[in-house]
């Protein structure tokens, strides 16, 4: 029995007294007077120690019951080598800022903590529910909620300036109420004193490219939310402002007809020129040129009169025009009302190099002519081919000076000398009936 209790006392020991972890200190012998700062005098009877490991330092006995609560005179050392809880992963290696627990921060509760890396949660962990809130630059805590403030814009560069309707800034939306607009944080910027806390994707009355660049909504990939949509409603990524008239010519796109208008005109026209419900035609025309300038092609006499159902648009190129929609079926042939320009938007079908870029006399199809059908062509360009595509089997054949096309009579048949036999039977058996 006696030999049990030296074995018992040293697991009491054990239990009641446990030596720290090894930390570094300003000095090597560990003892020294603010080598590792005082250790903190309650619970008593905490000191410092050498380490088994050469240069390192230790408490020679951490508090049996931890060091989550009940602690005066903490310091980051001390919970270095003697931890409280790990929280979410994060070790308990801080001494808080009121010095009486070992908790979980990302970084020091004190003075020498990096500048704006405040949180939340480390606010709470720090100071407890007094100072529970990061302040909106992260630069301290703070007892409430901060304000959303803004990102700071110009409103207008005319002096003076000032944040509100004298100094440009638009109207604020009226819902969600109370939005206003404030001085930014740089002479002659403004920004939103306090931001939507349920963002601004939505749920907006009223909102402007100005308030959305201050209050911008979601990001999609590297572009951000800074425009306002068609209805006012939301802040939306965009390639450029939701506004025609503050947009670049051509630039509709299918992305920013969705970002803008929603799904009731998300699909861009070919032109680019606006926004439309349905898909754009799967087949458009190639680009033409009807004029000698910018041109609007749907008007009237612009381009020549398009077939019967089809429309000419504004091309993909600026001052270039094209057939909306060429027929499904082709233009070989099918067609009514044909022209040069119409064809060379909606080409017929190639011979060889030659492109089916010309509509044929009847204007009926767009065919593989060297040069036009009309009256505009070329003298003395004629040739059979060229006959044959334009009028077809009526003239097929060019006069040798290639001047024009004519009908070439048909080849008379040669009667076989078996078919002249039997022609001259049948008329000698017809007058022998007769006489």
């Amino acid at each position: 029995m006696k030999s049990i209790k030296p074995i018992l006392y040293l697991l009491l020991v054990n239990q009641i007294f446990t030596i720290g972890l090894d930390v570094t200190c300003s000095d090597t012998t560990c003892t020294t007077p603010g080598a590792c700062g005082a250790p903190p005098t309650v619970p008593s009877g905490l000191s410092w120690q050498n380490s088994s490991t050469n240069g390192k330092c230790a408490i020679s006995n951490c508090p049996a019951s931890g060091t989550d609560s009940g602690l005066i005179g903490a310091t980051d050392l001390f919970c270095q080598s003697c931890p409280g809880t790990e929280k979410d992963s994060i070790k308990a290696v801080h001494a808080n800022a009121a010095q009486t627990a070992c908790v979980a921060s990302l970084d020091t509760c004190g003075k020498n903590r990096p500048p704006n890396s405040w949180g939340d949660n480390d606010c709470l962990t720090c100071f407890g529910a007094s100072l529970r809130y990061a302040r909106a630059d992260q630069t301290g805590c703070q007892a409430t909620i901060p304000n959303n403030y803004g990102n700071d814009i110009t409103c207008s560069s005319t002096l003076p300036w000032s944040c509100d309707a004298r100094g440009g800034c638009p109207q604020v939306p009226t819902f969600p109420i109370n939005l206003k607009w404030d001085n930014g944080s740089t002479n002659g910027k403004c920004k939103i004193y306090d931001c939507p806390p349920d963002g601004t994707n939505s749920g907006l009355v009223g909102a402007s490219d100005l308030f959305c660049q201050s209050c911008p909504g979601t990001s999609k990939g590297s572009l951000k939310a800074v425009f306002a949509n068609e209805e006012m409603t939301g802040c939306a990524a965009s390639s450029f402002p939701c506004i025609d008239s503050k947009r670049p010519g051509n630039s509709w796109t299918n992305a920013d007809c969705l970002a803008c208008f929603g799904p009731t005109k998300q699909y861009g026209q070919i032109d680019g020129t606006g926004c439309e419900a349905t898909p754009p035609p799967a087949n458009p025309g190639a680009d033409v040129t009807c004029g000698n300038g910018p041109v609007n092609c749907p008007d009237s006499g612009v381009c020549s009169k398009p077939p019967t159902g089809l429309k000419w648009q504004i091309g993909s190129v600026y001052g270039k025009c094209s057939i909306r929609a060429c027929p499904l079926n082709g233009t070989d042939s099918g067609v009514q009302g044909a022209s040069d320009l119409f064809c060379q938007s909606c080409p017929g079908t190639s011979k060889g190099s030659i492109k089916a870029v010309h509509a044929n006399f009847d204007m009926t199809a767009c065919v593989a002519s060297q040069y036009t059908c009309d009256i505009g062509r070329p003298s003395f360009t004629w040739t059979d081919s060229e006959c044959l595509a334009c009028f077809g089997q009526t003239k097929n054949k060019a006069t040798k000076d290639g001047s024009e096309c004519y009908s070439a009579p048909s080849t008379p048949q040669i009667m076989t000398s078996s078919s002249q036999i039997i022609f001259i039977s049948t008329i000698i058996f017809i007058l022998s009936m007769l006489f």
